[in-house]
């Protein structure tokens, strides 16, 4: 009775034992599937929220592109004027207009080549006629068009800088579409090489005011005149184009002033935000849808164009 009673009670332990081990299996079991179960869930939920996200993002990139246009860079061509043999005008002092304009273009391409691609046309002292001029500025695909020059004359008193863009030599084109770029004619007539400018008269003048404003905050003692003249290296540029006479070489106050770094400095600088302002203007416009020739706002009233002949340089 004894021994059975010690079997009884060990085998009481044991299976008490065996309850609590089968009890802590089924906690087990029931928490490690709660766990299981939330892990499948917060799977599913993230990747609904990723795929989501994901999808979001697509829709912003695809309307952004809509929106925002790519950003390109600015080509810039900056043309110095004569070289080689044709030296230009020559100062009372024996300085040459050719060496001037280098000068002056290098400074130009310095100040522009942190926001801009800056062309120059001629890189030292060669030779290159109106024709090349024209060709190296479209091949490249100016989005604009400088030839600097300095004035020349018989009369030494002559000083100041003269400011010229294209004087318009046919009626056959009256629109500045820039957002299309396409050119409007009269079907009767045929758009001629040295035609192409007329599309960009418009901007062209504009560019020339904004010359003018921004030269004169950094260099006050020479007067500034903007001109339209009959020019033939800008009738054949496909671009925004100005020719600008830096001074007069041959006053000896002007040719003196050109000889200085500094005073070319200013002038680079000038033109370059000249560049920037006109580029944010033509920005406003394409905005715009562009704009007519005859409708064009200028912000400066006292903005007066002067007569002008023929002039080839």
């Amino acid at each position: 009775m004894s021994r059975y009673c010690n079997f009884q009670l060990i085998k009481d332990k044991y299976n008490k034992k065996l309850i609590k081990l089968k009890n802590n299996l089924i906690f087990f079991n029931l928490f490690f599937n709660i766990i299981v179960s939330i892990l499948f869930i917060c799977f599913f939920m993230t990747s609904d929220a990723l795929s989501d996200t994901v999808s979001k993002v697509q829709t912003f990139n695809t309307a952004t592109a809509n929106i925002i246009p790519d950003i390109k860079i600015k080509n810039i061509i900056i043309d110095p004027g004569h070289g080689g043999y044709d030296k230009g005008a020559k100062g009372p002092d024996g300085s040459l207009e050719k060496n001037i304009t280098l000068a002056l273009a290098r400074l130009i391409a310095i100040q522009l080549k942190d926001t801009c691609t800056p062309f120059i046309t001629r890189e030292d002292d060669y030779f290159l006629d109106i024709t090349s001029r024209a060709s190296f500025a479209n091949n490249n695909k100016g989005d604009l068009f400088i030839s600097v020059h300095t004035g020349g004359s018989f009369l030494h008193k002559a000083s100041g800088v003269s400011i010229y863009y294209l004087k318009e030599m046919s009626e056959n084109i009256r629109l500045f579409d820039t957002a299309s770029h396409k050119i409007y004619k009269d079907k009767n007539s045929e758009l001629l090489w040295n035609n192409l400018q007329n599309y960009h008269i418009a901007s062209s003048k504009k560019l020339a005011e904004l010359l003018k404003k921004h030269i004169a905050k950094n260099i006050s003692f020479f007067d500034i005149n903007i001109k339209d003249a009959n020019i033939l290296l800008l009738q054949g540029v496909d671009m925004p184009a100005i020719l600008i006479e830096t001074g007069c070489i041959a006053n000896p106050f002007d040719e003196k002033q050109l000889l200085d770094s500094n005073l070319l400095t200013d002038f680079a600088k000038g033109i370059a935000l000249a560049i920037d302002d006109f580029f944010n203007w033509l920005e406003f416009v394409e905005i715009q849808g562009g704009f007519e020739i005859e409708d064009v706002f200028f912000e400066r009233a006292d903005f007066v164009l002067g007569e002008s002949t023929a002039t080839i340089h």
